[in-house]
């Protein structure tokens, strides 16, 4: 079976950290039937991972044990709650930031 990999764009000293974020993120955005198709990194920006469905999460350019397990139990209770949000941002340092897009 053929596995697609998404994109990393980032510097070559950040790459371990963009196949970290592939590795811990992929198997929960998959239970949400999505696949990440960009992992990018900007500095002043951060890290921005896209999923195939357009759902775009960001993540500070410095990254966290806990910030990483913030997420996993956010994106847990989103799926559980049927809650879709078009960006995640884990860049907040009281939590997290959500947007809905209006439909």
């Amino acid at each position: 079976m053929r596995v697609p990999l998404p994109n990393i764009d980032c510097d070559e000293s950040k790459l371990n950290d963009g196949i970290t974020l592939l590795r811990l993120l992929s198997p929960l955005i998959n239970k949400a039937s999505k696949e990440i198709s960009l992992i990018s990194f900007e500095y002043g920006v951060g890290w921005l991972i896209t999923t195939d469905g357009y759902q775009k999460i960001r993540f500070s350019e410095k990254l966290s044990e806990n910030k990483i397990s913030d997420f996993e139990i956010l994106y847990t209770y989103l799926l559980e709650n049927n809650k879709n949000p078009s960006i995640i941002d884990m860049r907040n340092k009281s939590g997290a930031a959500l947007r809905y897009d209006k439909k």
